[in-house]
C-alpha cells in the first residue's frame, strides 16, 4: 500500500507516473498509483468518488496506527499543508490522535466518542453534527473549528482553544470547560 498523502500533494508524481506507466518493472506500481489519480485528472463523477473513498479509507488506516500513524500523518501534513483530508463519517472512536494535525480536515459526523485528541491541532476544521462525547480535547486547538449540532457530552475540554468557534446548537452538557478560550465563539 503507499504512503497515504504521498502521491496528494507533489505535482511532479505526474511525470514520474507516467514514465513509470511506460517502464516495465515499475507497471504494477503505476498501475495502483491510477487508482488515486487526483480529481482534476479525473475523467466523470464515479472517478472522483472512487478516489476520494480510496483516500478516505487510507487516511483512517493511518490514523488507526496510533502514535506512529500520528507522526506519520503529521508528517504529511507538515509536506502537504494546503491538503484538506476527509475524514468525513469516520468512525474513530476510541483512537489515540494526541497532538495529531486535523486542522482544516473534514470531520462532519465522524463518530470520535472516547478519541483522545489532547493537543489536536483542529484549527478550522469541520466538526459539524460530529460525535465527540467523553472525547479527550485537553490543550487542543480548535480556533476557528465548525461544531455546529457537535456533540461534546461529558468531553474534556480544559485548556482548549475555541476562539472564533461555531458552536451553534453544540451539546456541552458535561463538557470540562476549565481554563478553556472561548473568545469570540459563537454559541448562540
Amino acid at each position: 500500500m503507499n504512503q497515504p498523502g504521498r502521491s496528494l500533494c507533489a505535482t511532479s508524481w505526474h511525470a514520474r507516473l507516467l514514465r513509470a506507466a511506460f517502464t516495465p518493472t515499475l507497471q504494477p506500481l503505476a498501475l495502483h498509483a491510477l487508482t488515486i489519480i487526483p480529481p482534476s485528472l479525473a475523467v466523470g463523477t464515479e472517478a472522483v468518488q472512487e478516489w476520494e473513498g480510496v483516500m478516505a479509507e487510507e487516511h483512517v488506516t493511518l490514523l488507526k496506527q496510533g502514535k506512529q500513524g500520528v507522526e506519520a500523518w503529521n508528517a504529511w501534513r507538515r509536506e502537504c499543508p494546503e491538503t484538506r483530508p476527509d475524514l468525513g463519517r469516520a468512525d474513530l472512536r476510541h483512537m489515540d490522535l494526541i497532538g495529531a494535525d486535523l486542522s482544516g480536515a473534514n470531520l462532519c459526523q465522524a463518530d470520535l466518542r472516547g478519541a483522545d485528541l489532547g493537543y489536536a491541532s483542529l484549527i478550522e476544521a469541520q466538526l459539524c453534527g460530529a460525535d465527540l462525547r467523553r472525547a479527550n480535547l485537553r490543550g487542543a486547538r480548535l480556533n476557528g473549528a465548525d461544531l455546529r449540532r457537535a456533540n461534546l457530552g461529558e468531553a474534556d475540554l480544559s485548556y482548549a482553544d475555541l476562539s472564533g468557534a461555531d458552536l451553534r446548537r453544540a451539546d456541552l452538557s458535561g463538557a470540562d470547560l476549565r481554563e478553556t478560550e472561548l473568545g469570540t465563539a459563537d454559541m448562540t
